[in-house]
């Protein structure tokens, strides 16, 4: 298990398959503050996150990035350090 920090941009959202405890989005691009830009597969994300998830959102995200699978895990919305 790996944690990602990631500051910057939600870019892309991919198709989202609905389960009990949230969503599970095929994939994720986000753009960072330093231009870059992180793509992550099959990415799990609990309900309420999911629910104000959208593309344009900026801020700090953190992902749990396992094997063959990952899980955002907070959200800051519009707080950069």
């Amino acid at each position: 298990m790996k944690l990602l920090n990631i500051e910057g941009t939600v870019d892309v959202i991919g198709a989202a398959e609905k389960r009990a405890d949230g969503m599970v989005y095929s994939e994720m691009t986000f753009l960072t503050r330093s231009g870059g830009e992180v793509f992550v597969r099959n990415v799990s994300v609990d309900k309420d996150l999911s629910e104000t998830l959208l593309p344009g959102l900026s801020g700090r995200f953190v992902l749990q990035k396992n094997l063959f699978s990952n899980k955002l895990v907070s959200a800051q919305i519009g707080v950069y350090s």
